[in-house]
């Protein structure tokens, strides 16, 4: 039977840990920088046993010493949820779940910002980085408190989260193992500075499926934007949603992804030589590469291209 731990925390960060990093842009309106961000962490472990337990935990090394059923040796999964959203919502619900039924030796941490997130588009992608500097400082809390190896770290961000994730990494003194990137949202994010980057983990792996722009959830593609990149039938459109539901097609993202934990890594893409062909899923360069998963080291680099099916478990 699986067990499962849920701990709750609610932190408010007082320090900045020094890292030498590169330096992200404080989009936040003078007006606001003087709010202190506020999330909230779920904490899940198959080894953590069978009873819920919500305990607020403070940012320091003996409040994650009560965690003891985490000591460093798991692989640890961040879950950050996108705008209008919390770690309630199908999405983080979804993975969490996936992955400790599927991972004996895992833990998932699930960021609720809730609060931040639902305070209008512009607001919450304005707030990101202050969000982003919270998780990080919660990341070396775990690191001080030997409950947590960056080595053994995956961040996952869906929509506005898959930017969290990125600035995330790369504002904490060592960057993630991996992290993936479900559909990272679009509107405001131009400057590359600004946004998650290839260089933001070891690995960086992002799932397009909403790649249009125009007023859409997802981001505008005209690069690569992690070092492997998926295009679901093109990346745009989605079999089983209708043309003009973009939220559908958007959601598709974290969907496949739970199909890939569940199943195992059963879509496949194949390598395509330049964007144009990824965007029209017609790729026949040598190479394939596994979409997904929680696996945290893969050596394809690249776009790939695929063609999915309308519904679980998403096989054409």
């Amino acid at each position: 039977m699986l067990r499962a731990s849920f701990v709750c925390f609610v932190v408010v960060f007082c320090f900045v840990a020094a890292c030498l990093c590169d330096p992200v842009p404080d989009m936040t309106p003078k007006s606001e920088r003087n709010a202190a961000a506020r999330n909230t962490y779920y904490i899940t472990s198959y080894a953590g046993g069978a009873n819920a337990n919500n305990v607020p935990v403070e940012n320091s090394i003996d409040g994650v010493a009560a965690l003891g059923y985490l000591d460093g040796t798991q692989t640890v999964t961040i879950v950050v949820h996108g705008r209008d959203s919390s770690a309630f919502s199908d999405f983080a619900f979804e993975i969490r779940n996936a992955i400790v039924a599927t991972e004996l030796n895992s833990a998932v941490i699930v960021v609720d910002w809730s609060a931040i997130a639902g305070s209008g588009y512009n607001q919450a992608r304005a707030l990101v980085p202050q969000v982003a500097q919270d998780l990080s400082n919660f990341i070396v809390l775990l690191e001080a408190g030997q409950r947590l190896n960056r080595n053994l770290l995956h961040i996952i961000g869906f929509d506005l989260g898959a930017h969290v994730a990125g600035i995330t990494s790369r504002i904490t003194a060592s960057r993630a193992r991996k992290i993936t990137a479900l559909s990272p949202a679009g509107v405001g994010w131009d400057i590359r500075s600004q946004r998650l980057l290839s260089s933001d983990a070891q690995l960086v792996e992002v799932i397009h499926t909403d790649a249009v722009g125009g007023g859409a959830f997802g981001m505008v593609v005209t690069e690569r934007v992690g070092s492997l990149d998926f295009f679901p039938n093109g990346g745009t459109r989605q079999p089983g949603c209708s043309n003009n539901d973009n939220a559908c097609h958007h959601n598709r993202a974290w969907q496949l992804f739970v199909a890939t934990v569940q199943m195992g890594g059963h879509l496949t893409g194949t390598r395509c030589d330049t964007l144009v062909q990824a965007l029209n899923n017609r790729c026949t360069a040598f190479g394939t590469a596994v979409m997904g998963t929680n696996v945290q080291t893969k050596l394809a680099q690249g776009m790939y291209a695929l063609t999915t099916g309308r519904a679980f478990p998403y096989t054409a």
